[in-house]
């Protein structure tokens, strides 16, 4: 490559660009339910390797099958938990009571 040619200028940013991806909010746990001991464990959205209950340490399956679409339950000693129901409101103040 000859040296006679001029070098090229190095790009750089400009002040303020952004120069990273917004940060997402990480999906919440699977909640699901042992199968041996009946404790609700939380399966992360990153889980490797095996799942273990906290409670009896049973080995519960992969996280691979946890965290398939749609999770491969055959493979699985835990059931999914039921859903959280809401929050109840509370209760309004009646007539005539005071704060």
């Amino acid at each position: 490559m000859p040296e006679d040619r001029p070098k090229r200028p190095i790009l750089s940013l400009k002040p303020g660009a952004r120069t990273s991806l917004p940060d997402f909010p990480t999906p919440p746990p699977a909640l699901w339910k042992c199968k041996p001991c009946g404790t609700t464990v939380e399966v992360v959205y990153n889980a490797i390797g095996d799942v273990r209950c906290t409670a009896c340490n049973a080995r519960l399956g992969k996280a691979e099958d946890f965290l398939a679409k749609p999770p491969n339950v055959d493979k699985l000693r835990a059931r999914p938990a039921p859903k959280k129901p809401p929050a109840a409101p509370p209760p309004r103040p009646r007539r005539g009571d005071r704060l």
